[in-house]
């Protein structure tokens, strides 16, 4: 494959994983800042922090694809934690999402010059 087959496969997965994927629970259980909705915790439960199980969650969803693409679970590993990071500062409000999608693609630049690299 060449690098543009790579990164326009990894793009693919990427929207796959953060859009269609990405279920209105995720999206909402992996923000740390968001407050519970206690309405959703079952009666007799106590209430739990969720957010790092639901943001990894998403983050091995994108590593999957990763994966899936490059066959290679360094890369993969590399795309779970990167893609941690990167939510999570959107989370915090420290960017938006502009930000997070140029943030998440370039990272999947660096996966496809990494995968090339490693074949030559």
């Amino acid at each position: 494959m060449t690098f543009i087959e790579v990164f326009f496969l990894l793009a693919l997965g990427h929207f796959v994983a953060d859009y269609p994927l990405q279920s209105d629970f995720i999206a909402k259980g992996k923000n740390r800042w968001r407050p519970v909705d206690l309405a959703s915790v079952p009666a007799g439960q106590t209430p739990q922090t969720v957010w790092p199980w639901v943001l990894t969650s998403h983050a091995a969803t994108h590593a999957a694809a990763v994966y899936l693409v490059t066959h290679s679970a360094l890369l993969a590993a590399l795309e779970l934690i990167v893609h941690w990071v990167i939510d999570y500062g959107k989370c915090a409000n420290r960017y938006g999402i502009h930000v997070d999608q140029s943030l998440h693609l370039a990272c999947k630049a660096a996966w496809a010059v990494l995968l090339m690299a490693s074949l030559s």
